[in-house]
């Protein structure tokens, strides 16, 4: 029986291995961003956090699940950041072999040149809708649902 007030740390080969597998993943996204800006704005807080775990690890021990935990976030914050979230190829790919509808928050990932007329036929009762972009999302210029639009219960 273990006792209850210990905590247990990764060993040094497994948090050498968790390290390595964060700065490896973080050069390998640094080497051609889809938008340095983006990569930048992503893993800067793995830049900033690792050293600071690294650096408080003794006076502020984390378990192993939490380090793996830490591990795997901050290896989607580098994909993400590599690839921006909207294009990443692991989400085009379940996109397109899903059998989940085009919604206003699913088309403009499949295909940006499309995006307004798959989400008009969703969420838009216009006569004649106009494509405005704000932040990358498509909006209705009359901003109005339509009545068979699925409601947000």
């Amino acid at each position: 029986m273990s006792d209850s007030g210990t905590i247990h740390t990764p060993s040094r080969p497994e948090g050498l291995l968790l390290v390595a597998l964060v700065l490896g993943a973080l050069a390998w996204s640094g080497i051609a961003p889809h938008d340095r800006l983006t990569w930048l704005l992503e893993v800067i807080w793995v830049m900033a956090g690792l050293p600071l775990v690294l650096l408080t690890r003794h006076r502020f021990p984390l378990t192993r699940l939490l380090c793996w935990l830490l591990a795997a976030h901050a290896l989607i914050l580098i994909y993400g950041g590599a690839h921006t979230y909207a294009l990443t190829p692991l989400g085009l790919w379940f996109h397109k072999h899903s059998t989940w509808p085009a919604t206003t928050t699913t088309a403009w990932v499949i295909s940006p040149r499309d995006s307004c007329r798959r989400s008009w036929r969703v969420s838009c009762c216009c006569e004649k809708p106009r494509c405005t972009r704000a932040a990358g999302f498509p909006i209705c210029a009359s901003r109005r649902r339509c009545r068979s639009a699925p409601s947000s219960r």
